[in-house]
């Protein structure tokens, strides 16, 4: 209960930084989410995976450890991401500009939450596929 307490207030800091950006922020709320929860369950399976005992505390804690990573990496890449450009900024010279143009729209579009949430859940699929193979080979 008190996750979903936690996350509900990180998502809410997410979208209120995604706003100030002028970025769309249930995309990035949902990135939070499916970042805290892949991580999560990475956690668990790496928890459950290494400790010599099925207790569960050590899996939890170490749930809880990769859940705080998904979560900080949500606010890594927010903190990446560029602002909105300032109307002062015409002082640029005019080669660099297309460059600067066209990472700044990369930067600003939907495509970063939805690439992140894609590399997550196959991060979660590599991890998972991972302790399976090492679970094989070590009962083997």
């Amino acid at each position: 209960m008190l996750e979903i307490f936690i996350i509900w207030k990180l998502a809410g800091t997410i979208g209120t930084l995604a706003a100030q950006k002028g970025l769309k922020k249930i995309w990035y709320q949902i990135m939070l989410v499916v970042l805290w929860l892949t991580g999560e369950i990475s956690g668990a399976f790496i928890g459950g995976a290494f400790s010599s005992e099925n207790t569960g505390w050590v899996v939890y804690l170490t749930a809880l450890a990769g859940a705080a990573a998904g979560a900080g990496l949500a606010f890594l890449i927010m903190r990446l991401l560029p602002k909105e450009p300032a109307p002062s900024e015409n002082v640029v010279l005019e080669f660099d500009q297309d460059q600067k143009t066209a990472l700044r729209r990369f930067g600003r579009s939907g495509w970063v939450p939805g690439l992140v949430i894609v590399f997550a859940i196959l991060g979660l699929c590599a991890c998972f596929s991972g302790l399976v193979l090492l679970q094989v080979m070590l009962t083997s």
